[in-house]
């Protein structure tokens, strides 16, 4: 706001970035800085301020990410590969996100991204990594994550594409849960969701004998559960 008025009274650059400098701990500050120095085509005291904020920073994961961003358009502007690679490989491995992941591998040989794709899979979890490896076709590893979890919220997330290639192993996932959970009475709205999973069963191949099954011994197991009855028998085969 400061530095807003000082422009509006049309004080000079000078004064300003003197302003500035006098309270440069503020992240603000430097954000300003740096886009005057972009702005001015000054994009080497740019870099300098981002890398600089980088250290005065780095409990803030939020501002870090941007400094990343700002580094690896500064740099690919430049020409400078190694570094627009370096601050892009960071984003991959910081944020995890799928647009950055991509934009890499674009930047790689196939032969080069294969090893860089390993090493970012070591320094990330699975369940980041879990996005990666259904944008990558490894349909096995995805398998893998999901099926370790014990809800079913990835598999939910991840079920179409599983679905095609693991059948068996989605539908078994998916029992298995059910019948966990049938151990404990619930509300009509818990019974619901249930319903809705047996649904989704259906829709998969071989899904229709499974939920055939469970419905058949859920009527044997749980008769007195009159909603859970209602549900359940809504369910059209």
């Amino acid at each position: 706001y400061h530095i807003t008025i000082m422009e509006q009274l049309h004080l000079s650059d000078n004064e300003i970035l003197a302003y500035c400098h006098k309270y440069w701990e503020h992240s603000d500050i430097r954000k300003y800085c740096v886009n005057y120095w972009v702005n001015h085509g000054n994009d080497a005291e740019a870099i300098s301020i981002l890398e600089e904020s980088l250290k005065l920073d780095e409990k803030s994961p939020g501002l870090i990410a941007d400094y990343y961003r700002q580094l690896k358009e500064l740099y690919k502007k430049q020409g400078n590969q190694q570094h627009y690679r370096q601050y892009l490989y960071q984003l991959v491995t910081d944020s995890t996100k799928l647009e950055d992941f991509r934009e890499l591998k674009s930047d790689c040989s196939n032969e080069e991204w294969l090893a860089l794709r390993e090493k970012i899979f070591s320094e990330i979890s699975p369940h980041e990594a879990a996005v990666f490896y259904q944008e990558e076709g490894l349909h096995d590893r995805l398998l893998k994550y999901v099926m370790s979890q014990q809800e079913i919220y990835e598999l939910k997330k991840y079920e179409k594409i599983l679905a095609k290639h693991y059948p068996v192993q989605v539908l078994t996932k998916y029992h298995d849960f059910l019948m966990k959970s049938a151990q404990n009475t619930a509300d009509r709205k818990t019974y619901q969701e249930w319903a809705n999973i047996l649904k989704r069963m259906t829709k998969i191949k071989g899904g229709s004998e499974y939920v055939r099954k469970i419905i058949a011994e859920w009527h044997q197991l749980y008769p007195r559960r009159k909603a859970m009855m209602q549900e359940i028998d809504k369910i059209k085969l």
